[in-house]
């Protein structure tokens, strides 16, 4: 049985490395500069963060302590306090950009890659309706290709920063930074057990959404309005949209409220975890043992130690979600599926 699960997961990994090697191949194909700009905004924003936080802890101690003789120190610090926010700020803004640059990049990659396909295509394979919802699907999905790989580089980077902030902010309290990441796993697991679920609903409802964008089409288009009015069809065709809408919208809508309700309840235990360790701390400022600026510093690395689990728990769930359409866009590459699908129809 364990090995079997083993063999499950070894596979499973094996898929998502080929389909994040197939994402940084494109990306770097259209815009290499923009990739390499995303990959080193990603890493230099968590570094700069971490300097930021222990400044500010340097300053309050000083100002607990004033005197006139660290008068320029404090300046001195707060300078440089304002140089780095000004640059993680640029940063920031940089990184997204790269992203909206790459987001543009891909979507033209792939309306090119539809069209060079479709002109390739038998004329035959048309009559298929799962050509229309493959092709529908790649189209409305063409991101997977950049959240594959910037989730990717979004988990490096928040695993980067857990070892940063535990070994610099909590090398003497290891326990506390332990507890607060093993506190925020179960609200992260719960997620990513309703994503699936989300994910497989998305791909049973390809059907339906082609047939709402379908009813659309014909209410808009412009040689069908005519008929419509003649034979009386406007509420017909309403009815069927709001059928399908409706049982669309209830499926997801079971799925939702699921969610909420198991992830309000376990977000709570992480903010327990926050509380009692602040409340310890406190003890231990008021003994003497940490000073303010400590307080802080604890403060903001247990604040980025959540923020960092979110982060890693909301990029594993949407790589799981992107791992599963890029399934499609590699099929689409590869011509594989309608390839098969030109030889069954030439036999026949």
């Amino acid at each position: 049985m364990q090995l079997a699960g083993g063999i499950k997961i070894m596979k499973k990994l094996r898929n998502y490395t080929s389909n994040l090697i197939l994402c940084i191949k494109i990306m770097f194909t259209i815009s290499p500069a923009n990739f390499l700009l995303k990959l080193f905004c990603s890493f230099i924003v968590p570094v700069i963060s971490l300097f930021m936080v222990y400044l500010m802890k340097w300053m309050l101690d000083y100002l607990v302590n004033y005197n006139e003789s660290i008068f320029y120190k404090v300046i001195e610090l707060l300078v440089i306090y304002f140089i780095l926010k000004i640059a993680n700020i640029i940063i920031t803004n940089i990184e997204h950009y790269a992203e909206e640059v790459n987001n543009s990049n891909i979507r033209r990659y792939i309306n090119n890659l539809i069209i060079t396909r479709c002109t390739e295509l038998d004329i035959s394979i048309y009559d298929d309706a799962s050509v229309y919802n493959e092709i529908r699907y790649i189209n409305n999905n063409y991101y997977s290709i950049s959240k594959m790989t910037e989730g990717t580089i979004e988990i490096i980077s928040a695993i980067v920063s857990f070892i940063l902030i535990i070994i610099v902010g909590f090398n003497k309290l290891y326990l506390y930074a332990i507890i607060m990441i093993i506190s925020c796993l179960p609200a992260g697991i719960a997620k990513l057990k309703y994503t699936k679920s989300f994910y497989e609903l998305g791909i049973n409802q390809i059907k339906d959404e082609r047939r709402i964008d379908y009813l659309i089409s014909l209410i808009l288009d412009k040689n069908y309005s005519q008929e419509i009015k003649h034979y009386s069809l406007g509420k017909r065709i309403y009815k069927s949209h709001k059928q399908i809408y409706n049982k669309l919208f209830n499926d997801r809508k079971c799925i939702l409220k699921k969610s909420l309700l198991v992830s309000s309840i376990l977000l709570l235990l992480p903010e327990i975890c926050y509380l009692i360790i602040m409340f310890l701390t406190s003890r231990k400022i008021a003994g003497g043992i940490f000073t303010v600026g400590d307080f802080y510093l604890y403060l903001e690395f247990l604040t980025q130690i959540w923020g960092n689990v979110n982060r890693i728990t909301y990029d594993v769930d949407s790589l799981c979600e992107e791992n599963g359409k890029i399934f499609f866009l590699k099929d689409f590459l590869e011509k594989s599926r309608i390839l098969k699908m030109e030889k069954e129809k030439l036999k026949q």
